[in-house]
């Protein structure tokens, strides 16, 4: 959805639970993002993980921005170098 103060991106998937879905919102004219009520300063960076807990709860992260026009893999490997701590994150691949 896309606003002129605002706009919301939402991302569904299928686990073996069930369909779950993550909404993002920016808030353009104070430039904030909010992801599941934690909110963040897109002048911080541009690069947000929200990983899915077992619990269903959500565990959003903010990173620095990695520069202009990476393509995933690249993308994927700034992401893996700044959460090191994240298993979930250092063993993900992209798809071939």
């Amino acid at each position: 959805e896309f606003g002129r103060r605002s706009n919301a991106y939402t991302s569904h998937w299928g686990t073996a639970q069930g369909e779950v879905s993550v909404t993002v919102n920016w808030d353009r004219n104070a430039d904030k993002i909010t992801i599941d009520k934690k909110q963040f300063n897109r002048n911080a960076g541009n690069v947000f993980v929200v990983i899915r807990q077992p619990s269903g709860n959500l565990a959003a992260t903010q990173l620095a921005s990695p520069g202009a026009d990476l393509d995933a893999k690249a993308a994927l490997q700034f992401i893996q170098h700044h959460m090191t701590n994240e298993p979930v994150i250092t063993t993900a691949r992209l798809a071939e």
